[in-house]
């Protein structure tokens, strides 16, 4: 039999070998009572770049079903951007809680609306078309560069990013989903073992 720290750490480091998740095992819990309620669990501010690993997979998924080379990698190089967005807005980490037996929700900060509402404040102040397109360009300006034009922004971000938070939130439960069934297969090998020594003993003592 495992120790339950045995149990944590396994499925952080299944975590990083399989989706480059840096989850440290203090933060993940595995609950077994051998009923349907079995569940493992983790609740932990990932770092956004942790989800370059998650890109690669989620960019894979999509050429595999036949999507265009050219536009996946180029979809691929705006999602890395508008992360680098959300690294200018001060948001370094996504708040992720993993389940086993749900999807794992992302929570992600609508910078979005953010920036749309102050380009709108400075419209209803008569400001310049200029002005407002300043205030866009310093918004959403990475290494010198804007990727998403202000009218695409808000599909961008519901639709081509949400599509891969999605991903994200399904493949993390997935993940734990295949570490509660390793850990309990093993567990069940164990019992197993245990109670043949114990049949083995009995039968020759008699």
């Amino acid at each position: 039999m495992f120790k339950e720290s045995d149990h944590v750490e396994f499925v952080s480091a299944f975590l990083y070998q399989n989706l480059g998740l840096n989850v440290p095992a203090d933060d993940i819990t595995v609950q077994l009572s051998d009923t349907s309620f079995d569940k493992v669990t983790f609740d932990y501010d990932v770092d956004i770049d942790n989800l370059n690993c998650m890109l690669d997979l989620y960019i894979s998924e999509l050429i595999k079903h036949n999507a265009s080379y050219s536009d996946s990698i180029l979809l691929k190089q705006k999602i890395i951007y508008f992360l680098g967005v959300f690294k200018n807005f001060g948001f370094f980490t996504f708040d992720i809680r993993g389940y086993s037996n749900t999807l794992s929700p992302v929570k992600v900060i609508d910078i979005v609306s953010m920036i749309i509402n102050d380009c709108e404040e400075l419209s209803k102040a008569n400001s310049s078309t200029d002005a407002i397109r300043n205030l866009y360009l310093d918004k959403m300006k990475v290494d010198g560069k804007v990727l998403v034009a202000k009218f695409a922004l808000k599909q961008f971000f519901h639709s081509d990013f949400g599509d891969f938070i999605s991903f994200v939130e399904k493949r993390i439960t997935d993940c734990l989903n295949e570490t509660l069934r390793i850990i309990k297969a093993v567990e069940h090998g164990f019992v197993r073992v245990g109670q043949h020594k114990i049949n083995r003993r009995i039968n020759d003592d008699l």
